[in-house]
């Protein structure tokens, strides 16, 4: 025995079927278009690419980057009387010297 589905169920998913491809195509058209979201995480992720390649580059004709002196970040909050703060913002790189003071202090 052969069972048919009704032309009414066809033809309305063929609809969804449409729908959902428009809406697809729509998404994509935003996410890619100039301004959209993955237009700037492209950019993003090109420039990091590209300092990536750069220092390996530097690398195999034995140039070093240019050293990163270190940096405190923030203090932090003052918890029974001491505050803390790490040598991070930036971490010193490359041969740059380590941040100057104390990290720990009285509050």
């Amino acid at each position: 025995m052969k069972t048919s589905i009704p032309s009414t169920s066809r033809g309305q998913a063929a609809l969804e079927y449409l729908l959902l491809c428009g809406l697809v195509a729509f998404v994509v058209f935003l996410a890619f278009s100039p301004g959209g979201f993955l237009s700037q995480v492209q950019v993003t992720s090109q420039d990091y690419f590209d300092k990536v390649a750069q220092v390996i580059v530097n690398s195999d004709q034995g140039a070093q980057p240019a050293p990163i002196n270190g940096a405190w970040c923030p203090w932090a909050a003052c918890t029974d009387g001491i505050q803390f703060r790490t040598c991070e913002c930036p971490s010193p790189a490359f041969g740059g010297n380590p941040c100057s003071g104390a990290s720990r202090q009285n509050c």
